[in-house]
């Protein structure tokens, strides 16, 4: 579902301020694989807005960003060299930054110790403050993806805390996870929320509706992943099927929007919410 937002907004950026957009290019940065041109293509076909304005793919800058210090480079160096570009060429200027996603740089294959520990706090704040200057300089708003994890129980003294100590277990559940997601919260920890403006988490449920016809239709093949194999059998499970698996959109925190869910599917033109049950 992250990604469908992403790929989404990278398009929908491009609209004017009246239809929800910001008339401007969007930045996508990739840290595991190469953009989905084809769902994006599938998007801007679709999606009943896109498909009927100027958005297009040549307002979406790409970059493969392998390694956090490649990552540093390119927010220091690059993004501040295509932002002066465009703006001299007269071109759509950068107003959508996105990370997809940054979880990838940190998986070690190594033991983890107290040290590289401190050391990927001090990347990510890194990291933190040349997206924070790039947003307030230049206009951009910027969208990080990230990945969820089990928890791991943080207690000390075998669980046993004092009248005024407050188990972090208990306080990561107000910026880590949502209600109903105990077992699993946000990768990168304490230092990755810290520098969060806003987080959104998005979640599979178990439950099930009965939508209208020509919103199941557009349903993409690529609707829980990219595995060709999954598509195919997910094909035609999808024309016996009566009911549409549905997904969970939740606001963890942010300054200008209540802690809140919604529902959604994923169709072939991205995201759709839908009404309460």
């Amino acid at each position: 579902g992250k990604t469908q937002l992403a790929l989404q907004s990278s398009l929908t950026v491009q609209l004017p301020p009246s239809a929800g957009g910001a008339s401007g290019s969007s930045c996508y940065l990739t840290t595991k694989s190469d953009l989905q041109t084809g769902r994006l293509v599938e998007i801007l076909n679709s999606h009943p807005i896109a498909s009927s304005s100027s958005c297009n793919l040549d307002d979406i800058h790409t970059m493969k960003i392998p390694t956090f210090q490649k990552l540093i480079e390119v927010l220091q160096d690059t993004v501040p060299r295509l932002v002066a570009q465009l703006a001299d060429a007269g071109k759509k200027p950068v107003r959508l930054l996105i990370i997809d996603a940054i979880t990838e740089l940190f998986h070690q294959t190594g033991q983890t110790s107290s040290d590289t520990l401190r050391e990927r706090s001090r990347t990510i704040v890194e990291i933190s403050k040349f997206l924070h200057a790039l947003a307030s300089r230049h206009h951009i708003a910027v969208l990080v993806l990230n990945e969820v994890i089990d928890t791991v129980d943080h207690s000390t003294n075998d669980g046993i805390t004092t009248a005024d100590e407050l188990a972090y277990k208990d306080q990561s559940s107000l910026f880590n996870s949502a209600e109903g997601h105990s077992r699993k919260e946000a990768g990168l920890g304490l230092t990755w929320a810290n520098q969060v403006n806003t987080r959104i988490l998005f979640s599979r449920t178990l439950r099930r509706r009965h939508l209208e016809h020509d919103v199941v239709r557009k349903r993409p093949r690529n609707d829980h992943d990219a595995n060709p194999a999954l598509s195919s059998q997910r094909s035609s499970q999808s024309t016996t099927d009566e009911a549409t698996l549905i997904r969970k959109l939740t606001v963890v925190f942010g300054p200008l929007a209540p802690v809140s869910s919604l529902d959604y599917i994923v169709t072939e033109a991205g995201i759709s919410t839908l009404p309460p049950d």
